[in-house]
């Protein structure tokens, strides 16, 4: 039983081979079998001189929201006219892992109100892959604030999914003393490699 590993949304194409190793010309009905979307035919119905081989061309699909490890069966058997398996073969497909997570910060900037105390940051979070991602974003103020404290956000997302996270801050004197100040956002994996970066203009309000 062969195996293949292929990708979300992946045309895959193979050729099937049909040898007649007897000294008769064979006719043979071959079928093919899966759960994928086949985009040509499955049913073939050829006549094969001896000592020759046909070639059948088959093309299928992989679904864009296949999982990451999901295993799809593509069987093939050959039949006489009166039903009797002359042989059979098949190939195992598996789905390959695909890491896509971004992160988006709508508008460009965000007006802290005089004496508000606090201000919000939404942040949606995008999973394009087909394996959940468990993932921390971090919100980075400037080195001016001396190291004023780092929020930090956690969210496990399902395959194909997205959710908006806020991050709530508290305002302090050093922010109202700007005219603006940005925010550096950066997203990680469990594993701790960047996914995606952006960027935040927070705006103070100073009537």
């Amino acid at each position: 039983k062969a195996s293949l590993e292929v990708k979300n949304n992946e045309i895959v194409d193979f050729m099937l081979t049909i040898k007649n190793n007897s000294r008769d010309t064979q006719r043979v009905y071959s079928q093919i079998k899966t759960t994928l979307n086949l985009l040509t035919k499955s049913d073939f119905n050829k006549s094969v001189p001896p000592g020759d081989s046909i070639f059948i061309p088959v093309k299928l699909l992989i679904p864009n929201n296949a999982i990451a490890g999901a295993n799809y069966n593509l069987s093939v058997q050959l039949k006489t006219a009166d039903d009797r398996l002359y042989d059979r073969d098949s190939c195992i497909l598996t789905v390959k892992k695909n890491r896509s997570v971004h992160l988006f910060v709508p508008g460009n900037d965000i007006l802290l109100q005089k004496d508000s105390g606090y201000f919000s940051i939404p942040i949606r979070l995008e999973n394009a892959g087909n394996t959940e991602e468990s993932v921390s974003v971090i919100a980075k103020f400037p080195a001016s604030f001396n190291n004023y404290l780092q929020p930090i956000a956690k969210a496990t997302l399902a395959p194909f999914s997205d959710t908006t996270i806020y991050f709530t801050t508290k305002a302090n004197k050093a922010m109202y003393r700007q005219r603006d100040f940005q925010l550096n956002i950066s997203g990680f994996y469990k594993d701790g490699n960047v996914f995606d970066l952006s960027a935040i203009t927070i705006q103070t309000a100073t009537s």
